[in-house]
């Protein structure tokens, strides 16, 4: 970034992330030193970007251990098929029910304690959450992202422990499947949608200003 006796303000990426506003800028726009002075705190590093980082940790936290659950539903679909077949004996399935209930015990656990900055990231409920991703307070300044909503209450109290709770807890499984692809699909998005936010943050902060510059836009690159 270029520097000169014109530039209307003094700002340093560090830990404390700490702006210098002139008093030239202050006493020709306040509002608009300090925004600017806002863009410049956004810049450089990954690790500026609390907010940004903080809602992507948080997606990709959860995103995680749904890919978790996502393995473990792949493996009571398979003892739910085993169960099923007709060649079994009640003694097998006893058997196949044993791991069919640790491994929906592990979702449950899965469910519970998966959470970001103790907030729970995969409840039954849904709750959202507004992070703010701009300097003003916009509607365009914030993004919401839902988490939660994980509903897996009937699929969780399935057995395979007779062949016809096994055939049933087959098409419960693939609901649970593709509710579980639906939630990491949006989030996903939310990832993609945040990296792209951040880089928007990082490459270019346009401010325009006749009463600090002599009417000439400011283009701060932050690369």
């Amino acid at each position: 970034m270029a520097q000169g006796a014109d530039l209307p303000f003094q700002a340093r990426s560090t830990r404390g992330k700490v702006a210098r506003v002139t008093p030239r800028a202050l006493s020709a726009s306040p509002l608009l030193a300090f925004a600017l002075a806002g863009c410049l705190l956004a810049d450089q590093k990954p690790e500026n970007l609390p907010t940004l980082t903080g809602s992507a940790g948080r997606a990709q936290t959860a995103d995680g251990a749904l890919g978790e659950a996502t393995n473990i539903l792949g493996r009571l679909r398979e003892l739910a098929v085993e169960s099923a077949n007709g060649s079994l004996q009640d003694t097998d399935r006893a058997n196949l029910q044993v791991e069919f209930g640790q491994l929906t015990s592990e979702i449950t656990r899965i469910q519970q304690t998966t959470k970001f900055n103790g907030q729970k990231l995969l409840a039954v409920t849904a709750a959202t959450f507004a992070f703010q991703v701009g300097i003003n307070n916009g509607t365009f300044d914030k993004l919401t992202v839902t988490f939660g909503g994980v509903s897996l209450t009937t699929l969780l109290a399935a057995t395979v422990g007779k062949a016809t709770s096994a055939s049933k807890t087959i098409d419960l499984v693939d609901a649970g499947l593709g509710k579980i692809a639906t939630i990491r699909a949006k989030f996903g998005a939310t990832m993609n949608r945040l990296e792209i936010t951040q880089s928007n943050i990082q490459t270019v902060g346009v401010v325009e200003s006749d009463s600090l510059l002599g009417g000439s836009m400011v283009l701060a690159l932050f690369t």
